[in-house]
């Protein structure tokens, strides 16, 4: 393997070169100007590579010394950054920053209880992968011999001595950043005056988000709370993932003078300030016809074996800032209107939600729970005592078996999680299923969500009939994160958010908790039981046409006659269908689904006859 000799990009101490990853996605090279001792780097090195199996920290393909004694590293560069959504598409939803900001600050809390420490969060350093989870990027930027010798403080705090709360500060900044906010020393990162004002509260973001990164930000790093602190109070908050309205942001309030984590965020960069390429600096290792540096599987020397990564214990408690009494104003950025088109065919099967899932890392994300069953008796392992390899399947409106997790049309990848979602003290299963069969609207093969049911009297896990939706080519369902919750005991959460690619635009992430009665599949959120359909991410989506069909039907928990209703009539409030012309009501049995909105205001799903659909 060689590499190419002009770098995209060099600073004083290592210089940045594409290359194709292992995967064949695209990944970054970064060689360092200088030799380094390999007792120095390669423990290191080796600690990294473990550590970036977390589910929210990227990739790290190899790290080693190269025969010259410069050290490599070459790491996943796929997908997109935060910055570069900041700018195209404008800030976050509320309820996708926040869980970002948790997910994130789960990837610091395992570098710090490593001893190790990021150095460099940004909104630059934030990379999504192809489903839009977020990762910690740059991971060279405190690397033995690639560290660079000056960080801009665009993001970080001008604290004396770095350290883990150095990283919590930059989560913060970046977040409000990302949430549309405009920090107070933007302009004037070493201005220590800007530096003491508090963030401000922001329009339609709660006091509890901004208070917590009020917290976060604070000057003082001993009263700023750790990773795993910020976690666990991002984790409490539930918020909506209603797309933002705001414009997007200008690459002057978004990008930082550092090494670029894709080719995409160069041009971003380079608006923070020039970079400062290095004249003179040694050619790249290796030239043309050169040794190869360390690839996958080469040993490095001196490598310890580290534990796997453990998450901070409890801390004591802190109290958030108080909002300061100004109002925060948004400087001028120029206004992009966001429009979106769904596609909206939907085939329903049984499975939850068709989607194209990433199988990598699902272990670290999806823990086993902790039911909360009888404590009279032991929870039964149910499923979990039963290899799924070899269980039943009901997908796409037909039963399948899977023989060594096979099927002429299935394979189940990924790693199941557990939970007693009927109530019966054992433990039930969920599962990501692969379709490769014809009738695949794409060329990526479309997944879903399988669920099993244990049965104690046969001790077989029987499939789950769910609804699973089925889109238009141009309409992808990026995002899907299949874990337990513990705040929504005896449930499967579901976060999933789509993209559409005709119009380049993302509509917005829907949170499903799932649980079972009898074996009828209901989403359980917002104290409402109802159908477990995506349909509240239709609301407010441009392009859609709207039916009322409040009091014309009773919604129904599955598309077919004799169903459960989810609520009598009296007991709803509004019920509307989202759809596109022409319509094919043959499709769904002859049910088109509806979004319910209840007495008290809150919203949940159900299916109601295309009949009433006028």
């Amino acid at each position: 393997m060689t590499v190419p000799q002009t770098p995209i990009y060099s600073d004083d101490t290592a210089a940045l070169f594409p290359e194709t990853g292992p995967d064949g996605q695209p990944a970054m090279r970064v060689i360092g100007h200088r030799p380094v001792s390999a007792i120095t780097f390669d423990p290191w090195a080796g600690l990294i590579r473990q550590l970036a199996a977390h589910p929210n920290i990227a990739d790290v393909y190899q790290a080693g010394v190269g025969p010259d004694g410069r050290p490599s590293m070459l790491v996943d560069a796929a997908g997109s950054t935060l910055a570069e959504r900041l700018c195209h598409t404008g800030p976050l939803a509320i309820g996708e920053a926040v869980s970002n900001a948790s997910l994130l600050a789960l990837g610091l809390d395992t570098l710090h209880q490593n001893g190790l420490r990021h150095g460099l969060v940004a909104p630059s350093t934030v990379l999504f992968d192809g489903f839009g989870r977020p990762r910690l990027a740059g991971l060279d930027a405190t690397a033995p011999g690639l560290g660079a010798t000056a960080i801009p403080p665009r993001f970080n705090p001008l604290d004396q001595q770095p350290g883990p709360a150095t990283d919590v500060y930059a989560l913060a900044a970046t977040t409000y950043v990302a949430l549309g906010g405009q920090l107070p020393f933007a302009h004037d990162p070493y201005n220590p005056g800007l530096r003491s004002q508090p963030v401000m509260d922001l329009p339609g973001v709660p006091q509890q988000v901004t208070g917590l990164l009020r917290a976060a930000m604070n000057p003082d790093p001993a009263g700023r709370p750790s990773a795993a602190q910020l976690h666990a109070e991002f984790s409490t908050i539930e918020l909506p993932h209603v797309p933002s309205v705001h414009p997007a942001l200008p690459y002057d309030a978004v990008g930082i003078a550092i090494r670029p984590v894709t080719t995409g965020v160069l041009e971003i960069n380079a608006v923070g300030s020039t970079p400062h390429p290095v004249s003179g600096a040694p050619a790249p290792y290796p030239v043309s016809g050169g040794a190869a540096y360390p690839v996958s599987g080469t040993p490095v020397t001196g490598v310890p074996h580290s534990p796997a990564p453990q998450m901070a214990a409890p801390q004591p408690q802190w109290t958030p800032q108080p909002p300061p009494p100004q109002q925060q104003k948004r400087p001028n950025t120029m206004v992009i209107a966001v429009a979106s088109v769904i596609g909206v065919a939907v085939l329903v099967a049984a499975a939850i939600i068709g989607v194209s899932l990433m199988n990598k890392k699902d272990t670290a994300n999806n823990p086993d729970p902790t039911p909360s069953g009888s404590s009279a008796a032991p929870m039964d392992e149910g499923v979990k005592s039963i290899d799924l390899e070899q269980a039943d399947v009901y997908l796409l409106q037909q039963f399948g078996r899977l023989v060594n997790g096979k099927s002429d049309k299935y394979v189940l990848t990924g790693t199941p999680v557990y939970a007693d979602i009927d109530g019966d003290n054992d433990l039930d299963a969920a599962g990501l299923i692969q379709f490769q069969g014809s009738g695949a609207k794409d060329d990526k093969p479309w997944e879903f969500v399988q669920v099993w049911l244990y049965d104690p009297k046969t001790k077989e896990a029987e499939p789950l009939e769910f609804e699973a939706t089925w889109q238009w080519t141009c309409s992808e369902l990026r995002a899907l994160n299949l874990s337990t919750n513990p705040q929504f005991p005896n449930t499967f959460e579901i976060k999933r958010s789509d993209y559409n690619y005709c119009d380049g635009r993302n509509h917005g992430t829907e949170v499903i908790h799932v649980q079972a009665t009898g074996t009828t599949p209901v989403r359980n959120d917002d104290g409402h039981k109802s159908a477990v359909i995506n349909c509240l991410g239709d609301v407010g989506v441009t392009g859609l046409d709207i039916a009322d069909v409040t009091g014309k039907a009773d919604p129904l928990f599955l598309p077919k006659a004799g169903a459960e209703k989810v609520a009598e009539k009296t007991a709803i409030k509004k019920m509307q269908v989202y759809y596109t012309k022409p319509v094919d009501s043959s499709i769904n049995h002859g049910y088109a689904y509806a979004v319910v909105t209840f007495a008290d205001s809150k919203t949940g799903c159900g299916w109601v006859p295309w009949t009433v659909v006028s």
